[in-house]
């Protein structure tokens, strides 16, 4: 890749000699120690650095096949990475492999390579590591390792005639933690064109998202943008962003492919450089995301049948990308507006759930209430009564739709052709419908058998008989905590009977065992805290249990680490929900981390434990240390 130019202008001169800088002979050492450990993360390292490596080679060579990759595994910890494209002969790997940075590639933006460095980044993974070139017919295999001073130093095994076809394949020795290894690959992979690699031996999985031209990808659940160059994914930082800044909110990102000579990175390959150029590029993928953004959008609203159906996929495509700033698609299908539908339009409300003004007054209707809520038309000038309201509920029920809100319309006001079928009705077939001897409202009589509203975690039901056989709890609407509730609910109550003021004294008469919903809550919370076993919360309160889960009991010779090791492994799903709604006892002294007298055992949340082994070994020898004495 040819060299991004540097934003860099200097003016004027102090007319001082001038002395050019240069390199420290007596201090190359460190200098090429500090370039080869320029790398936060060492394993995406020599997966990008020599992956990339190997498809520009690739591309030199003309090479239409995919480079391989080969994860570590239990049987083979070495990452591979091969490739078939110009090989390289011993002189190219003494004048330019083993020289910081040499590149044969800063002449052409055809390849990703410019730096000179990163043949040598898996040196900052591991100790030493072996390339294996071939060129013309003669194999090359070098030893590549790293002195105490941290310089590198190359090795050269063998080199001797073969019949195999041009190309590079590097070898490298990784660690117990083949999992991170493999997930990053994975990921990284993701961003390649089909056809580039193989991962261990198949095609690896590629980002997926919805298509906008040929080089970007709206990705849902991606919580920042990315450009792809030279087969490198790079974050987009917040203050540049394609798609919209990265927030609480966000759920979907851009993922953009750019030409090699696009934007500007940092050395290590990590992040994007700001330069001059790299912000003006962004911007102009911004402009573009929001042109083939909206473009797509528009067009399947207008591959909707009718202008319903197209009022309707605006608001759920709304509702899924209304954060992206590109989300700008006017508000119409084929050209005709429905921005200012029912603006000014005066209507009643009915909220079915309420229990206080269910009825009210309202002007001006919004896109979302023309999807979400139901609408009656044709209301003469009358007042809505009681039983109005229960033949609403009723029809409603009957029609197998549920709805919190009603909007009615008087007489005179025209529905249009904008509004779903299913979800309009008149008030005519409101009239018509027949309530049931057991139909009940709220704030109203009831008419016919008495019914009873239990209240749960799915909402309400109407019943015509309360189970005596099993505890039942009431509330009337004004004490009604549903914070607390919940907590009843989660503990499998569910008979809780919501009750109008008037209707509370005669209940309790009729029902004389049944309890308040804050008394069952007290009772429920007295029987979890005198049954609870103590071994229970110990294994619900332990420290560091990802730590302990990861280790073997019978490998410790500490009673105590052993037994928390134990406990960590313990189950007790039948006390999950009851000490998460509850806790723990007053007085009750949660266990000391046995993992205390251990300091150098790692802890953290993402602590490594794949050295179990070293750990064991540890943990006994202090352990029997403190014991001798």
């Amino acid at each position: 890749m040819k060299p991004v130019a540097l934003d860099i202008q200097r003016t004027g001169s102090l007319g001082g000699t001038e002395v050019t800088m240069t390199f420290d002979e007596n201090s190359i050492a460190h200098i090429m120690s500090v370039l080869t450990d320029l790398y936060s993360d060492s394993e995406l390292a020599v997966i990008r650095e020599y992956s990339t490596n190997a498809h520009d080679s690739h591309i030199e060579a003309g090479q239409t096949r995919p480079i391989e990759v080969t994860l570590p595994n239990a049987m083979n910890p070495y990452l591979v990475i091969k490739d078939y494209g110009v090989g390289m002969s011993k002189e190219d790997i003494v004048n330019t492999y083993s020289k910081y940075g040499a590149s044969t590639k800063r002449e052409t933006n055809d390849q990703s390579g410019t730096l000179g460095l990163g043949c040598k980044s898996a040196l900052t993974y591991t100790s030493q590591f072996q390339v294996t070139a071939i060129k013309d017919g003669i194999k090359t295999i070098v030893n590549v390792s790293r002195n105490s001073d941290g310089s590198g130093v190359m090795e050269l095994v063998s080199s001797k005639p073969t019949d195999e076809p041009n190309g590079v394949e590097i070898s490298i020795p990784t660690n117990s933690r083949h999992d991170s290894l493999r997930a990053k690959a994975e990921k990284f992979f993701s961003y390649w064109h089909p056809g580039t690699v193989l991962l261990n031996g198949e095609e690896p999985s590629k980002i997926k998202g919805i298509n906008l031209g040929d080089n970007m990808v709206l990705v849902e659940g991606l919580e920042e943008d990315i450009v792809v160059m030279g087969n490198v994914a790079y974050r987009v930082n917040s203050e540049h962003h394609i798609a919209a800044p990265a927030s609480y909110w966000k759920h979907a990102g851009v993922v953009a492919w750019l030409p090699i000579g696009s934007v500007a990175f940092t050395p290590n390959r990590e992040d994007l450089r700001y330069t001059e150029l790299t912000k003006k590029v962004l911007f102009d993928q911004r402009v573009q995301f929001n042109k083939l953004f909206n473009e797509k959008i528009k067009a399947e609203i207008d591959a909707c049948q009718t202008p319903a159906e197209g009022l309707s996929q605006y608001v759920k495509l709304q509702k899924r990308f209304g954060e992206l700033k590109g989300f700008s698609v006017a508000k119409e299908w084929r050209g005709r507006s429905f921005a200012k539908l029912f603006q000014d339009t005066v209507y009643t409300r009915f909220d079915v759930n309420a229990s206080r003004y269910q009825i009210s007054q309202r002007t001006g209707i919004t896109l979302d209430m023309i999807v979400n809520w139901v609408f009656i038309s044709g209301r003469p000038d009358v007042e809505i009564s009681s039983t109005h309201k229960a033949k609403i509920r009723q029809l409603l029920s009957d029609n197998g739709i549920r709805a919190s809100h009603v909007v009615i319309f008087r007489e005179g006001v025209d529905l249009g052709e904008w509004l779903d079928n299913s979800t309009m009705f008149t008030w005519e077939e409101v009239k018509a419908v027949q309530l049931s001897d057991t139909s009940s409202y709220r704030g109203g009589g009831l008419r016919g058998k008495q019914k009873f509203r239990l209240v749960g975690q799915c909402g309400e039901e109407l019943v015509e008989e309360l189970d005596e056989t099993r505890p039942i709890y009431y509330a009337t609407y004004k004490d009604f905590d549903y914070y607390n509730a919940r907590r009843a609910f989660d503990l499998d109550v569910d008979q809780v009977v919501l009750l109008s003021a008037n209707r509370h004294d005669k209940f309790v008469r009729d029902y004389p065992h049944a309890l308040t919903v804050r008394a069952g809550i007290q009772k429920k919370r007295q029987e979890y805290l005198d049954n609870v076993p103590h071994h229970v919360l110990d294994s619900f309160t332990l420290d560091n249990t990802h730590v302990l889960k990861k280790l073997d009991a019978t490998m410790v010779d500490d009673p105590e680490l052993a037994r928390q090791i134990e406990l960590a492994k313990e189950e007790h799903p039948e006390w999950v929900t009851k000490y998460s709604a509850w806790g723990t006892p007053n007085g009750y002294k949660r266990p000391k981390s046995a993992l205390r007298k251990y300091p150098l055992v790692p802890t953290g949340v993402l602590a490594p434990v794949g050295y179990k082994e070293h750990i064991y070994m540890y943990v006994n020898a202090v352990y029997n240390s403190k014991e001798s004495k």
